[in-house]
């Protein structure tokens, strides 16, 4: 369950990822064709005008096959502007001015930046959802060990109690001989508690584990000797027969 949902959460950044991508290739697409088309249309409406130049022009040149100086000087400014359009259109079509690509490399480098802090913001986020689930993994892990620890101590107890029933069932059954337990320092099992302070509740379930351990070992040693008195109060009454 816990690997499934970190495939699906590192599928979803992968998705987010790619959509992206895909969406800015699209604009820079978009961009493209639309100067592509802007620069057609330029080229078209100034090789339109320099033909309407040029057909006045020669109209001209028809009119005043005997030119005067009135007729040349009008000629002369004609074909100056016809030059200085030229000169503008072969500007326009080698590209922008100097102030244009300045102003178009600062947005270049404005967007590059723009992306650059974008990444750098994913990353961080990234790396704050892997410690978490980091964080989280190791918690599951600790909260199964202490589930285990208590579902050992429980049968534990169990079986303390089932030995010790046994015992005194045996004792009482073969000549209803009262035998006394031995004193033991701690005669209840007590109860797995929190010992507060810096103790973890994994480091406290391994203390009381081992609490039960030696307890259990202690319950067998009684069992032992209750079989041992009883043996030896039946090997009594057997001989007083």
């Amino acid at each position: 369950m816990y690997n499934k949902f970190l495939a699906d959460q590192e599928k979803e950044t992968k998705k987010k990822e790619e959509e992206e991508r895909l969406k800015k290739q699209k604009e820079e697409d978009e961009r493209k064709e639309k100067w592509k088309k802007e620069r057609q249309q330029l080229e078209s409406e100034m090789g339109e005008r320099i033909d309407k130049k040029l057909e006045k022009v020669c109209e001209a040149v028809k009119v005043n096959r005997q030119p005067d100086a009135t007729g040349s000087s009008s000629m002369d400014n004609e074909l100056a502007k016809l030059r200085r359009e030229n000169e503008d259109l072969r500007k326009a079509l080698l590209g922008e001015g100097e102030d244009d690509r300045v102003r178009k490399l600062q947005k270049e480098v404005n967007d590059l930046r723009k992306q650059v802090l974008d990444k750098s913001g994913r990353d961080d986020e990234m790396t704050a959802l892997r410690h978490e689930i980091e964080q989280l993994r190791e918690s599951t892990v600790k909260e199964q060990e202490i589930v285990g620890l208590k579902r050992l101590i429980e049968q534990l107890k169990t079986e303390t109690l089932h030995w010790k029933d046994e015992a005194l069932r045996s004792g009482n059954k073969r000549g209803n001989i009262v035998v006394s337990t031995p004193e033991t320092s701690t005669r209840r099992t007590p109860r797995a508690r929190w010992t507060g302070g810096d103790a973890t509740p994994e480091s406290s379930w391994r203390m009381e584990y081992k609490k039960l351990q030696s307890m259990r070992r202690v319950d067998s040693l009684e069992v032992e000797a209750l079989k041992k008195k009883k043996a030896e109060a039946e090997a009594e009454v057997a001989a007083g027969r």
